[in-house]
């Protein structure tokens, strides 16, 4: 058994669960699965803009603005794109949300995270949780995360909770190993 181990605390802010999120989410998101996200956010990504910018249009003509062949040439092409921008940017938002709310939540505001050979245990306040490294899925290194990700959980475990830039990258290099290993 392995002598290494990392006890940390860690309140992970709403930047850093919002990292961990997206990278353990286009790992995860392989073959048709990611074929069907991104036909999702092509049709909505497309079609959410012609809908609004028609539904504008028929709005300014309803009270009283001019009729669709007087606007100017470059009047849809202007809204559509920035319909696009605001689809694009709302979609987005529904994540930040989630990982604005799980810092908020009594489990995700702040965890004792304990790693080592046998696999990783968060506790809080209120519980204690613990996955051996064979239920881990994968996990992987970010900018300012590291990420353990179990059944569509993604943990992410900032990497200033460690002593320094070397101690959070002999964890993830040891993490995976354990992984790989079980």
């Amino acid at each position: 058994m392995s002598e290494e181990r990392w006890d940390l605390d860690v309140a992970a802010t709403a930047a850093e669960n919002y990292e961990a999120m997206t990278t353990a989410g286009r790992a995860s998101l392989r073959g048709r699965h990611r074929a069907t996200l991104i036909f999702q956010s092509v049709f909505i990504g497309f079609n959410a803009p012609i809908g609004a910018t028609m539904l504008l249009f028929i709005l300014v003509q309803s009270f009283g603005g001019p009729k669709f062949s007087n606007l100017p040439v470059f009047a849809m092409p202007v809204a559509y794109v920035c319909f696009s921008l605001v689809t694009f940017w709302l979609s987005r938002q529904a994540y930040l949300m989630v990982a604005q709310m799980t810092t908020q939540t009594r489990f995700g505001r702040a965890q004792q995270v304990t790693l080592d050979a046998l696999g990783i245990t968060l506790t809080t306040e209120n519980s204690r949780w613990h996955s051996g490294w064979a239920d881990v899925e994968r996990v992987l290194g970010a900018k300012n995360v590291l990420i353990v990700g179990i059944s569509g959980i993604a943990i992410a475990i900032p990497r200033r909770a460690f002593l320094g830039p070397l101690d959070a990258n002999d964890a993830l290099e040891v993490m995976q190993r354990w992984q790989a290993a079980a």
